[in-house]
């Protein structure tokens, strides 16, 4: 992308880049790029702190033990398993501060000698359940010697699962830093079995979710998230980091967050999605069975939001996540969410399912109308800010010349961008010659758009009057 980005006022722009606006209609060859992408920050009890980790769903369901510690498809992973049946992408930061303990893995020999075998890799709990079964192999001379010494198998458990296995080893330094262990090299090589004490977890705060947010600005995703119960304060800073991202950088994305309307703070704007229910939780913990906290469907939604297609909508699409959530609302209290413009889950009979798939903007004005609390919309309206920068950044930016038949060729290339979204229904009604303008900016090297674009929303009411005669 070019290092500039976002939208103008005037065309005072220093920075190379595409500058795009959108307002309300009154007021004012390439394939589309794919969407699922999920920046989320969670505590977790394995990994490396505060780095991003780029995870794909496919790397989550084959390597999850090797990257987060568990199997997919343990209860400790069941935020992350929400999340990835809808994401295709995670950028997965562990927010955890690195001042935790690393657990060590020791032997105590018969005469309470404590020998240290290795160290877990990274800090947490999940390091207690490391062991080391070390033994000798079957082709092991009886009688070793300097010129044939013992040969020894190394094996790694995880609880019960083998998770490394090194065969054949004569002494400690040739034993190879995996994954969960990093081994003692100066030690002596003998038979023993080894566990391991003296992991701990550090808890997050505020600041750690501000540098999750600072690490996360160079990639290009669609949601950020976390299952963090913010403070009023904290909704307030991620509404801050959103607008300017979106509005200054150019990088098109929203942030689902679990914010109440008890909250005491109110989001109102496009780039928040604000969740109203909050996972069931123990009264005196405030944790979950498996120990997640009340903003816990935030995994489920921010995947969901993310892979949702540029001509589709979450509204009335069934909650399948593994959370049990707060469902106890009235009618009245699910008009004043939509009001309030929370992001709401509700009881349909046997179901759970997304009452309307709106963000947080309640205020409306000529440039931004009631159109644009409206996901889809938005989703719409990303989707050709992103299209469009890429065409610019790699097509246009210092190879194309700023004349007629330069600025011929990028209209037809954006009207491409536009006949491929009308192809998926996601806009109607577009025209060539109508809809798109190209021509000289105020310099020799600015190029100027206008466009106008009326995206499809999926069908939310029905009012049928039936005549009986």
């Amino acid at each position: 992308m070019a290092a500039g980005g976002g939208t103008f006022l005037t065309q005072n722009k220093k920075l190379p880049g595409a500058y795009i606006n959108f307002v309300s209609a009154q007021a004012v060859s390439q394939a589309l790029s794919d969407r699922g992408i999920v920046a989320f920050a969670t505590n977790l009890d394995w990994g490396p702190e505060h780095v991003v980790m780029n995870v794909t769903n496919t790397d989550f369901q084959r390597d999850c033990m090797k990257i987060f510690g568990y199997p997919a498809t343990s209860p400790k992973m069941k935020g992350l398993a929400d999340l990835f049946q809808n994401a295709i992408r995670g950028y997965i930061f562990r927010l955890n501060p690195p001042t935790g303990t690393k657990a060590a893995i020791e032997y105590i020999t018969d005469d309470s000698e404590t020998i240290l075998v290795g160290t877990a890799r990274y800090t947490g709990a999940r390091g207690n359940d490391i062991s080391v079964r070390i033994e000798l192999n079957i082709d092991s001379p009886d009688t070793p010697t300097p010129e044939e010494p013992a040969l020894y198998d190394v094996t790694t458990y995880v609880g019960d699962t083998v998770v490394d296995s090194q065969t054949k080893i004569t002494a400690m330094s040739q034993i190879i830093d995996k994954e969960f262990v990093v081994w003692n090299k100066a030690g002596t090589i003998m038979e023993l079995i080894a566990t391991a004490t003296g992991g701990t977890t550090a808890q997050s705060t505020n600041a750690d979710i501000e540098d999750a947010m600072a690490k996360f600005e160079p990639y290009q995703y669609n949601i950020f998230s976390t299952d963090v119960v913010p403070s009023a304060s904290l909704v307030a800073y991620i509404k801050s980091y959103v607008t300017r991202v979106r509005e200054q950088t150019g990088a098109k994305m929203q942030a689902v967050i679990y914010a109440p309307t008890d909250i005491g703070t109110s989001v109102d704007y496009e780039g928040i999605i604000s969740v109203q229910n909050n996972a069931i939780v123990d009264a005196t913990t405030l944790k979950t069975e498996d120990g997640f906290s009340k903003a816990a469907p935030c995994f489920w939604i921010a995947g969901a939001e993310a892979g949702c297609a540029v001509n589709k909508s979450l509204t009335n699409a069934v909650y399948n996540g593994s959370f049990l959530v707060n469902l106890d609302f009235s009618q009245d209290d699910l008009v004043s969410f939509i009001d309030n413009g929370r992001f709401v889950l509700y009881r349909d009979g046997d179901d759970v399912r997304v009452l309307t798939d709106i963000n947080g903007l309640t205020t409306y004005t000529l440039e931004k109308n009631a159109d644009f609390s409206n996901n889809q919309t938005i989703r719409v309206l990303d989707q050709i800010a992103i299209e469009t920068g890429i065409l610019f950044s790699e097509t246009f930016l210092g190879k194309v010349p700023n004349d007629e038949d330069g600025r011929i060729s990028f209209k037809d290339q954006l009207a491409d961008i536009f006949n491929q979204l009308q192809d998926l229904r996601a806009i109607q009604n577009f025209d060539y010659d109508e809809d798109i303008s190209v021509w000289k900016g105020i310099t020799k090297t600015s190029v100027v758009v206008d466009t106008a674009v009326e995206p499809t929303n999926v069908m939310e009411k029905l009012y049928m009057t039936v005549r009986v005669g």
